[in-house]
Formats: C-alpha cells, sequence, structure tokens
C-alpha cells in the first residue's frame, strides 16, 4: 500500500500473516480487535463491522478493518 501524496509506503497496523490478504474473516478480524468470535460476528450483524458477503462467506475487507482501527 503506498501513500501516494506523501510518496512513501504505508504500514499496515494487522499482523504480518494477514500483509497479503485483501480480506480476512469474521473470525480472524475478531482476534485482530481482541474480542470473541461472537462478539465479531454480533459486530458484523449490528453493521458495527463492516462486512462483504461472498456467497455464503462474511468476508472484512482489510482497508475497511485498518480504518477501523485508525479511528476514521
Amino acid at each position: 500500500m503506498t501513500d501516494i501524496a506523501n510518496g512513501f509506503a504505508a504500514r499496515s497496523i494487522l499482523p504480518a500473516e494477514f500483509a497479503d490478504r485483501t480480506t480476512l474473516t469474521v473470525e480472524e478480524a475478531a482476534k485482530v480487535l481482541g474480542i470473541s468470535r461472537a462478539s465479531g460476528y454480533a459486530a458484523a450483524r449490528e453493521r458495527t463491522l463492516p462486512t462483504v458477503k461472498i456467497g455464503r462467506r462474511l468476508l472484512v475487507a482489510r482497508v475497511a478493518l485498518e480504518r477501523l482501527l485508525n479511528g476514521a
């Protein structure tokens, strides 16, 4: 990910294991957030955690999770 305005590469605040992924499962996002799996799904249901449904899978975009963690 590059911050074009400043000309430097921005660092991800997520663990390195998710660096090459564009999406995370709700369970993985919950782990990053330090909440339980059930709380992750509750946050997704309440739309506090931004998700996208692809087929039967409920996924969290890495960029959306980073924005959430940055408070944007």
